[in-house]
Order: C-alpha cells, then structure tokens, then sequence
C-alpha cells in the first residue's frame, strides 16, 4: 500500500495550494464544496448554519490537521467543521477537510 499511498502524497505536493495551521505550512487540494457535498462529510445542521464558501481540503495521510485548528488560506481563518480519512484496503490514503 506505500505504493499508492507515495502517489497521492506526491500528486498533493505537486497541485496542492499552501496553507498554515498555527504558523506550521501544509499543502491541500482546495475546492468549493456545495451544501450537498459538505452534507457527506459533516452534520446537516452544522453545514446549514456554516458560513460560506466552504471548503474541501484534500490533504496527504500524514496532515496533522485536527478538528479544533484554525486554517489560515488565502487571507482568510478557516473553522474546520470535520475531517475524514479515506482509505483503500485498509491503508489511509488521504484526508477531507470540510471548512468554511
């Protein structure tokens, strides 16, 4: 599974954006997510009452991002409203952020 796994780290580094989590910088892939997306990974009534956009941060296995951080992106504090792992066959291959 290191295998698949170093390819995702690697695709990550190389199309993935920077951002900061108490001054320490990560890479993610970041796009807009609709409520019905954000409803996959998070509760409704959190998503509903979220400010918008919001964001699906996908991050490497290794991400030390955990729910309480605040993410710093592009001039702006982002509250993280839950983070899920992925996995193939066992093995973590990446994390979705949902923040807004």
């Amino acid at each position: 599974m290191l295998g698949i796994t170093d390819r995702v780290r690697k695709a990550i580094r190389l199309v993935g954006e920077s951002f900061e989590v108490a001054s320490v910088a990560h890479r993610g892939v970041f796009s807009i997510a609709t409520s019905e997306v954000a409803a996959k990974y998070a509760d409704q009534a959190a998503v509903d009452s979220s400010n918008r956009p919001l964001w699906l941060i996908i991050v490497p296995d290794n991400d030390t991002t955990s729910v309480v951080d605040t993410i710093d992106y592009a001039g702006e504090s982002l509250a993280i409203l839950n983070i899920v792992q992925r996995r193939h066959r066992g093995a973590v291959l990446f994390r979705i952020i949902l923040a807004h």
